[in-house]
């Protein structure tokens, strides 16, 4: 993974985690902690989808066998998905939490692209 992708997947997972961490306190300190583990469950698994997809997305572009690796991102994809249907569903985690911990995922894309695209290069 070059220095600049490296940099996008660090600059939105820590955007992710404070999105989360903000999303805990805020519901924890109004008195809804189920609203509160919601969201802090919703950020791990932000987190965990998009910096796996980052690794994997990063070998298969530089990989001669892209089945392999375009069927392994596809499996990871299914399996997290498959891990919010059982914690929504099975453990009945809150729902409304769960998105709001896992929209730090648009914030943290929205705001490392940001960062990222308007960095003065170097060497200028």
């Amino acid at each position: 993974m070059n220095r600049q992708a490296r940099n996008l997947v660090i600059i939105a997972t820590v955007v992710i985690i404070a999105v989360g961490l903000i999303s805990f306190f805020a519901s924890f300190y109004m008195g809804k902690v189920s609203l509160a583990w919601g969201a802090a469950i919703g950020a791990g698994i932000a987190i965990l989808e998009f910096d796996s997809s980052a690794v994997v997305l990063s070998i298969l572009l530089g990989s001669k066998s892209k089945f392999f690796w375009g069927l392994l991102l596809t499996s990871k994809s299914l399996i997290v998905l498959t891990l919010v249907g059982v914690l929504i569903w099975v453990l009945k985690i809150n729902a409304l939490g769960f998105i709001i911990g896992f929209s730090g995922l648009v914030a943290g894309i929205t705001i490392a692209g940001a960062v990222v695209t308007f960095r003065p290069k170097e060497g200028i």
